[in-house]
């Protein structure tokens, strides 16, 4: 059990149970309280510090905005600019057509005169299809479709001799016009002087391009006149012209005779010698160039005399 309080507690005790009970009894009554009764009630009550006045109210921060898709972003982009890229094989280029190897600067490979494909087991020189020149280019001069030579190279070389000697001699001089030469088929630079599409002559030629011939509008056919009619013979042009075919009888005869040229009258028969420096045949009827008369095929030789 607790020990009794002390004697000296009961007097404080009392005094403030009468004391609460005078209060109490006042209020009921509905009598104010005295001023003695309240100022002891205040003392047996603990003071209580004052409460502080409340500090004025800052103005209220504007609530943060809410998170917004943009840092998931950022962290997503941070993430991946964080991960190792995976590697990435680079894409294979397309395999390059012979020519393009070849002609690296020529813009001009691809047009349908030049050669597309190089026979490696020919000779590389350059040759031009000089019985077909291009459309178009027979005004500003000829320029013909591109091919390769049809001899098989020398051993060790890519040229056969006739070309490797034409070769030479532009590397030795390059101003030496050979108009037989048009270079080599595989060397990156044209020839300036070849005679194709996209060479240095071409580009000064045609720096246009090749012209096309204009479109020629169908000839329209004119009507045709009606077909005349020959107009009718005359009389005349009826007449049938008579031609004189009667063979024409010769008056002398040449022949050899006993070794010497003789000349026969054929309307008497006389035979003279024949004097081949006389003007007519007529000059040699003279009596000194009698000779006979022509009697059974031969020369009768009378010893009459050309008197009749």
């Amino acid at each position: 059990m607790p020990p009794p309080p002390s004697s000296s507690l009961f007097p404080a005790m009392s005094s403030s149970i009468s004391l609460l009970a005078n209060a109490i009894l006042s209020l009921n009554e509905g009598k104010p309280l005295p001023s003695s009764i309240t100022d002891a009630l205040r003392e047996l009550c603990p003071v209580e510090p004052a409460p502080a006045e409340p500090a004025a109210a800052e103005p209220a921060a504007a609530p943060e905005p809410a998170p917004v898709k943009e840092k998931k972003v950022r962290k997503i982009s941070k993430a991946v600019a964080a991960a190792p890229e995976p590697a990435t094989e680079p894409a294979a280029e397309p395999a390059a057509e012979p020519v393009a190897q070849v002609a690296k600067t020529d813009d001009w490979r691809k047009h349908p005169s030049r050669l597309q494909t190089i026979d490696s087991t020919r000779c590389t020189g350059r040759k031009i299809d000089a019985d077909n020149p291009l459309e178009g280019t027979r005004v500003n001069g000829m320029i013909f479709p591109e091919k390769q030579c049809t001899k098989k190279p020398s051993p060790g070389s890519k040229l056969c001799t006739s070309c490797a000697t034409k070769d030479a001699e532009y590397k030795s001089n390059p101003n030496k016009n050979n108009a037989q030469w048009h270079g080599r088929l595989d060397e990156e630079t044209l020839y300036p002087r070849a005679k194709i599409v996209g060479s240095e002559l071409f580009l000064k030629r045609y720096p246009n391009g090749i012209p096309t011939a204009p479109v020629a509008a169908p000839a329209v056919a004119a009507p045709a006149e009606p077909k005349k009619r020959a107009p009718k013979k005359t009389e005349m042009a009826k007449t049938t012209v008579a031609v004189d075919v009667a063979p024409v009888v010769a008056k002398w005869r040449s022949f050899q005779y006993d070794g010497r040229t003789h000349i026969r009258n054929l309307e008497t028969n006389k035979v003279y010698y024949a004097d081949m420096t006389k003007d007519s045949p007529e000059a040699n009827a003279v009596k000194e160039q009698y000779v006979g008369r022509w009697v059974d095929d031969r020369v009768d030789l009378h010893d009459d005399s050309d008197e009749e």
